[in-house]
């Protein structure tokens, strides 16, 4: 509700769009045998623990409004909230809710979609391909609000 003033019907479309890629995708990327949720999250959309669709509105979000607050060009705006919700995933949600309460468990591949980076490089709780979508899809869906505002006019 803090976003809806400044984007409008877009805030909706935004969140739609982030349930249907982070459901589909989860869908997609776990039955590649990536990752395990396990027990320990209570209710399950299929084999998705229904929060983490809303965990990642939420940190999306909150980037959002984080970055509008030491920025005033869409582009940087755009690009800290991808970079800070990177961030987030990075130090504080797979350490935390991965390692530490076990809400989920990586699985090491092989010939994994990101075997290209090196393995030296890769020492993070997950694999690379983890980071590159907390990088990549609060980009795009913040994108869509700060320049669908500005060049659209949908929100009024």
């Amino acid at each position: 509700m803090v976003l809806y003033p400044y984007f409008g019907i877009l805030l909706w479309v935004q969140y739609l769009l982030i349930m249907l890629v982070t459901i589909v995708g989860e869908q997609i990327v776990s039955s590649w045998g990536y990752y395990h949720y396990t027990d320990k999250n209570r209710f399950f959309f299929s084999n998705i623990p229904a929060s983490i669709p809303f965990f990642w509105v939420f940190f999306i979000q909150f980037s959002l409004i984080i970055s509008r607050l030491f920025f005033t060009s869409d582009l940087l705006i755009v690009f800290f909230s991808a970079l800070l919700t990177l961030a987030l995933d990075l130090v504080l949600i797979e350490p935390y809710l991965s390692r530490k309460k076990g809400f989920w468990t990586w699985i090491p591949k092989e010939n994994g979609m990101f075997r290209f980076v090196p393995g030296r490089v890769n020492r993070f709780t997950a694999p690379f391909g983890n980071y590159f979508t907390w990088f990549v899809l609060p980009f795009l869906m913040n994108a869509l609000l700060m320049f669908g505002v500005k060049y659209s006019g949908i929100c009024l």
